[in-house]
């Protein structure tokens, strides 16, 4: 893999996970980008591994709680200790220095890891930056911290009033980033007409085939009678929300109420209640169990773990639940592989120097449908989308369409089966101008 450069000098690469990995263990700060399941949280999970023997402290942090969790990190905010990132750079500088727990985590962190960078506006982009630099005494980017700056532009941007605002127009992205790497190998499909259709939907290309494509799946006929349901894909959580609660209530059986158990373990005694309180609010706020989870036979779920990856159980998995354990009550869910497995409560944990606290939940979520943005990051069998009207943001089209890993334009009888429409415009297929003023510098898109 040739190492080329741009007009301002800048570093770009075409590369695998291999080469990349090799990049970032040499301690540079990179952007590390690429199309929809080329492989990137799998990479960030290596160089974890690799920070763990080599006793480097590595953070990892995403720009929402879960595509923290699909990487077994914490939010960014969270992190840093800036709560909503709201006020002057000086007035976050004051935020980290009245908590030991964030001030030590600017002062000993040696790797950083931003997932999701998106959605990162440039403005916070620059406070991070100069706090990284007055906290640690040091005027190298971020303070010295090594940076890998995760994530595709091409999907969702940063939620915020103001136009232009992505991070990488920042006056000091370009002093930062030492290499740009993009993956050029997409793992999540491996049907090359799909991939094909993909990668000219995530730069706003639209043509006859892709029109062919979105018509012909939106013409697949549901099985009503077959064990899983389509998971339905919409840009609102209220939509999602109302269809979970209608499909549970319509099943007609007994709602089974499980909530969240809290356990914590001190070691300092001075950890008061209110920061313990703080850090739980955090969790709930950020992971992606439910504090309260309803659920009956009948009901459509998806496991939100890799509870056994050999026997094909892994986040995103989906099933029905077809009773619960006598004993504990635990759910007993059918797989669509066909396999049967009573879910436990799984432990989520944050580690402090002054103690442990422990969420135990059952690690499930109804799955008759799903918000785009709460799917962004997860690989799906079955998806049903609709990707007319009510699209509203640029990205929100690709990243509900890569989500699924097969088009299966002919489903087996009794199966449903990769990508369903339910109406698409082709308008709605769109990337942001600036983003692809972006990556056209590194020949990203050619």
């Amino acid at each position: 893999m040739e190492l080329q450069t741009n007009s301002t000098n800048k570093k770009y690469i075409y590369c695998n996970q291999k080469v990349a990995l090799d990049v970032i263990n040499k301690g540079y700060n990179v952007f590390l980008t690429g199309p929809a399941g080329s492989g990137k949280s799998y990479l960030i999970k290596k160089y974890y591994e690799h920070c763990l023997l080599e006793n480097k402290k590595i953070a990892i942090t995403a720009m929402t709680g879960s595509a923290a969790y699909l990487i077994n990190g914490k939010t960014l905010h969270s992190w840093a200790g800036i709560k909503l990132g709201e006020g002057t750079k000086e007035e976050l500088y004051e935020l980290v220095l009245n908590k030991d727990i964030y001030y030590l985590n600017w002062v000993t962190t040696q790797v950083l890891v931003i997932d999701e960078i998106s959605m990162l506006t440039k403005e916070l982009f620059d406070k991070l930056d100069f706090i990284g630099k007055k906290v640690r005494n040091n005027e190298a980017p971020f303070g010295g911290i090594q940076l890998i700056l995760s994530g595709d532009f091409c999907q969702l941007p940063p939620i915020t009033d103001k136009k232009n605002n992505f991070c990488f127009m920042s006056q000091e992205w370009n002093n930062i980033v030492n290499y740009n790497l993009f993956l050029d190998c997409i793992y999540r499909q491996e049907d090359e007409s799909f991939q094909n259709m993909l990668n000219k939907i995530r730069i706003g290309l639209v043509d006859d085939n892709i029109i062919s494509l979105l018509e012909k799946c939106s013409k697949k006929l549901i099985d009503p009678d077959a064990l899983i349901q389509p998971t339905k894909l919409f840009p609102y959580k209220k939509d999602v929300e109302n269809i979970n609660k209608k499909h549970l209530l319509k099943l007609g059986n007994e709602v089974i109420r499980k909530k969240v158990e809290y356990i914590i373990e001190k070691i300092d005694s001075k950890w008061s209640s209110n920061e313990t309180n703080y850090i739980i609010n955090q969790m709930n706020k950020n992971s992606s169990y439910q504090q309260l989870l309803e659920l009956a036979i009948g009901a459509q779920v998806m496991l939100i773990i890799n509870l056994n990856p050999e026997k094909g159980l892994i986040n995103g998995s989906r099933g029905i639940i077809v009773g619960f354990e006598e004993k504990t009550n635990y759910p007993v869910v059918q797989f669509l592989s066909g396999l049967q497995k009573v879910i436990e409560p799984y432990e989520w944990e944050h580690i402090d120097k002054k103690g442990i606290i422990k969420v135990k939940q059952i690690p499930l979520l109804l799955s008759w449908a799903m918000s785009i943005h709460k799917a962004q990051g997860l690989s799906l069998d079955c998806v049903k989308i609709d990707i007319g009207k009510k699209i509203f943001e640029f990205g929100q089209t690709y990243v509900a369409l890569s989500r699924v890993r097969k088009l299966c334009l002919e489903p087996e009888n009794g199966i449903n089966e990769g990508l369903y429409i339910v109406s698409y415009s082709s308008d709605k297929i769109k990337c942001h101008p600036q983003v692809l003023n972006f990556y056209n510098q590194f020949n990203f898109l050619s």
